[in-house]
């Protein structure tokens, strides 16, 4: 019913993860994988044509740029062997040589040794890091200090970082107990991304009124970070939040950010994209609101699954919209 609107609200970017397996040298608490799992390891090679298929259709969608993050797990690890790592280097060769107008990355956390090997596989292929960075459920100390020391030796290779929107990272930064986040904002491009629910859903979601105090926060103190950047210059009519990225799983599923979800959540991600994004705009009342042709929306899943953390009478983002108005007037 509403597809042509959010149809007119939607870039012309086709987003795709292409998660080749999930172990990981982290065990982050608000990731949905298993990190222990080698699935995918064995079946890299397979993956380009889970990667054509998305491509072509997103094509035919009318899509005329594309961005491709492959990911794990970790693909960068220590632990993975030169041999896997020649897989996945092969694997983004002929997706580079096949997909016109089309942007790669590698999506790390930036927790290895070999930099070395790293840096060479960077070269070969040209192609640069989507790095992760959480202040909460994401590092211990020592880590910390890898990353950034990585972060900084790599600063070259480094397109954009991104943090996600959990309930921890969001104390975090509003009691200003983030660690290094002042020389990445200052060095790279931001991109905070909202939260997929996974089995610590009820601790690390956050609530409406935590996103509210979060976007004023970064709107004061960080406005360079997306996307706060978008809202501050007052018109997202082609830049709607949700980019409808394409998901490839580890097990060659092909999907949407439902395939991202963990828990007991997943079985209510059966639901269709549709059908979410309905119920954002009719329980909202999006239509009526004055700020409907500018907004961006928010997370159509996050609020699907966990309506529970809707506390406030109103969608959010009016507030936001009135806070923003007030200081820019």
């Amino acid at each position: 019913m509403y597809n042509s609107i959010i149809d007119k609200k939607s870039s012309n970017l086709g987003e795709v993860i292409v998660t080749l397996f999930e172990h990981c040298n982290l065990a982050c608490s608000f990731c949905s994988q298993n990190h222990n799992s080698f699935e995918g390891v064995d079946s890299i090679p397979e993956k380009y044509f889970a990667i054509k298929s998305v491509y072509e259709n997103l094509r035919a969608q009318n899509k005329d740029q594309f961005s491709f993050h492959f990911m794990g797990g970790e693909i960068l690890s220590d632990e993975i062997s030169n041999q896997i790592l020649s897989k996945i280097e092969s694997l983004i060769l002929r997706c580079q040589k096949s997909f016109e107008n089309s942007e790669f990355l590698i999506t790390s956390n930036m927790i290895w040794s070999d930099r070395v090997r790293v840096k060479n596989l960077l070269d070969r292929l040209e192609i640069n890091l989507a790095v992760s960075y959480d202040p909460a459920g994401r590092f211990n100390t020592s880590q910390l200090d890898i990353f950034m020391n990585n972060v900084k030796y790599f600063k070259d290779y480094i397109q954009t970082v991104n943090i996600i929107l959990t309930a921890p990272n969001i104390y975090k930064f509003l009691n200003k107990e983030v660690t290094g986040f002042d020389y990445l904002y200052d060095n790279f491009n931001i991109y905070f991304d909202y939260y997929t629910p996974e089995k610590n859903a009820s601790i690390n979601c956050p609530s409406d009124t935590e996103l509210l105090d979060m976007f004023k926060f970064l709107s004061i103190n960080y406005p360079k970070v997306s996307p706060i950047d978008k809202y501050l210059l007052g018109d997202t009519r082609k830049n709607l939040t949700c980019q409808r990225t394409n998901v490839i799983a580890a097990d060659g599923e092909i999907g949407h950010c439902n395939l991202l979800v963990g828990g007991n959540y997943r079985a209510m991600t059966y639901d269709s994209r549709e059908k979410m994004e309905a119920k954002w705009i009719e329980g909202f009342n999006c239509l009526m609101c004055d700020y409907f042709s500018r907004c961006g929306l928010g997370c159509f899943q996050e609020n699907h699954i966990l309506p529970e953390k809707a506390t406030m009478e109103h969608c959010w983002l009016k507030d936001y919209w009135g806070f923003l108005d007030g200081i820019n007037n």
